[in-house]
This record gives structure tokens, C-alpha cells and sequence, in this order.
């Protein structure tokens, strides 16, 4: 019981930490960056056209961008990175999609 306890104040902190410099780490280019989305988000993405009525949704416009095309014709491009650093079916993957070795795998 006690050693649950314990776990529980250690994660509680860690995530008070956690909480208090990420708000430090927005603000310091407030003029800059819009402080309701995070600053790896922002670098990640950008837009682009695309044709929602000959592709709807999601799909990889290379083995590391991810695009989701919105009905207005304009399509969201994500870089994947981290722990998903592949696109595969129009999502960052942690596996390799068809568009990262040029053949399609069943």
C-alpha cells in the first residue's frame, strides 16, 4: 500500500513538472507562435491543395508525409518523426508503408 502511494506522489510530480515548463517553453516566443498549438505541431505540418473528389481523407504523399485533404481543397501535410516516423495508409506509422520501398505489400 505504501509503496502504491509512493508511485503515485512520483508520477504526480513528474507530470506537475512536466506541466510547468512546457507553459515556460510556449512562451518565450510569444510573438511568434500561437500559443493554443505546440511548437513541434506547427513545425510539422503545413498546408497544400488537393482534389477532396479524387482523394478524400488521408493519404501518404511520401514515406515520411502524411496528408489529409479537407473538403476545400486544401490538404494538411505532416512530417512524421519520433516514434511514428513512417506514412503508411495516410497516417504516421511506426512500420514502413508501400511508399517507402516503391512496391505495394499485401
Amino acid at each position: 500500500m505504501a509503496l502504491g502511494n509512493i508511485c503515485f506522489l512520483f508520477f504526480t510530480a513528474l507530470v506537475a513538472v512536466n506541466i510547468i515548463f512546457a507553459d515556460d517553453s510556449l512562451l518565450s516566443d510569444a510573438d511568434q507562435i500561437d500559443l493554443t498549438e505546440s511548437v513541434s505541431r506547427q513545425t510539422r505540418q503545413a498546408l497544400t491543395p488537393c482534389n477532396y473528389t479524387a482523394t478524400p481523407g488521408s493519404y501518404c504523399a511520401s514515406c515520411r508525409q502524411a496528408v489529409r485533404c479537407l473538403r476545400n481543397g486544401n490538404g494538411i501535410v505532416r512530417r512524421c518523426g519520433g516514434f511514428l516516423p513512417y506514412c503508411n495508409g495516410g497516417r504516421c506509422s511506426f512500420t514502413a508503408g508501400p511508399a517507402c520501398n516503391g512496391t505495394t505489400t499485401g
